[in-house]
């Protein structure tokens, strides 16, 4: 294989797997920044918030912000500011809680059982060859002046 044609590879893997959750937003009629805050919220035991969610989920702050209030609106989060701070914390209410059970949390499950069924070595294999190429690429970006370094 040459390179560019590697390049490709990797490009439409990382398309499939933007269509899957895609095809989730679309199942579960909820744009894909509300998604990725349910799909966070589930699994979350610490105070978080949209910060937090922006930083964790690689995502721009104005989308999750943007998402934010659309689930607060839809009475699936509630914002409660944080003692001390500035900062509010975003919680699933009960009705959330229920959609994100009945909805999101089907994303959750299906990405855990995939995990399973490629067990503990190529898992961690897949996760220190992505790491690695990920590394590579952001040496490359800054070298050529993409992204400073």
């Amino acid at each position: 294989m040459e390179t560019l044609e590697y390049l490709t590879a990797i490009s439409r893997n990382e398309k499939m797997f933007n269509k899957l959750y895609q095809a989730a937003s679309v199942k579960y009629d909820l744009p894909e920044g509300s998604l990725w805050i349910l799909y966070f919220l589930i699994f979350s035991d610490e105070e978080v918030t949209q910060l937090d969610i922006a930083e964790r989920m690689m995502l721009p702050k104005q989308t999750i912000n943007s998402a934010t209030s659309k689930l607060a609106e839809k009475g699936l989060v509630s914002l409660k500011k944080i003692d001390g701070s500035k900062k509010k914390r975003i919680l699933l209410t009960e009705e959330g809680k229920r959609f994100t059970d009945e909805t999101v949390r089907h994303v959750l499950n299906a990405e855990c059982r995939a995990v399973e069924k490629m067990g503990e070595e190529k898992i961690k294999r897949y996760i220190k060859l992505y790491s690695e190429f990920y590394e590579c690429m952001e040496g490359e970006f800054k070298e050529e002046g993409i992204i400073d370094a």
